[in-house]
């Protein structure tokens, strides 16, 4: 598997990197992305990889199905520990994914519940958050919680952006 493991400014493939991701293809890679421009959305890409037997995942591709929320998150029963941060890139995933393993160590029920593309790619499962159309963005948080409910009792929510960055603040 080839992971594109950078956050491009714009969230744009930059174009020496179609290169790069064709030769991968072709080598019979798959290819894993987190990136705002869906790979599985590019004609040549998804026919390189039909041919060559690989697999394109966009992990910030958000559910067709999301809707404002139903309440069902009220409803659950699990604790909720959601990490949040002044600006990007200081802490909130390692924090959560450090508090679940401790948690579960202790022979709690607790869950990591992602919802960005590096914790969904830890994870296996989650939501990218940022890729959600913000009508959709309650519901998406409240189907998180809820699919964690399901899987464990004390929840450790991945927050995303900043508080006081202005680029991020959303």
């Amino acid at each position: 598997t080839a992971l594109v493991g950078v956050a491009v400014a714009g969230g744009r493939l930059p174009p020496v990197w179609r290169g790069i991701l064709r030769a991968a293809l072709e080598a019979g890679l798959d290819v894993e992305a987190g990136m705002h421009e869906f790979l599985a959305d590019d004609p040549e890409l998804v026919a390189l990889a039909r041919e060559h037997g690989a697999e394109l995942r966009d992990y910030r591709r958000p559910p067709n199905d999301l809707s404002v929320p139903t309440g069902a998150s009220l409803e659950h029963g699990a604790r909720v520990v959601l990490t949040v941060g002044s600006d990007c890139a200081v802490g909130k995933k390692t924090v959560a994914v450090e508090l679940d393993r401790a948690a579960r160590e202790r022979g709690l029920s607790s869950v990591f519940v992602p919802t960005g593309q590096t914790g969904i790619m830890i994870a296996g499962w989650g939501i990218a958050v940022d890729a959600v159309v913000s009508d959709f963005l309650a519901g998406a948080a409240e189907r998180l919680v809820v699919e964690g409910a399901a899987r464990g009792d004390l929840l450790f929510v991945e927050g995303q952006g900043a508080i006081l960055h202005p680029q991020f603040s959303g």
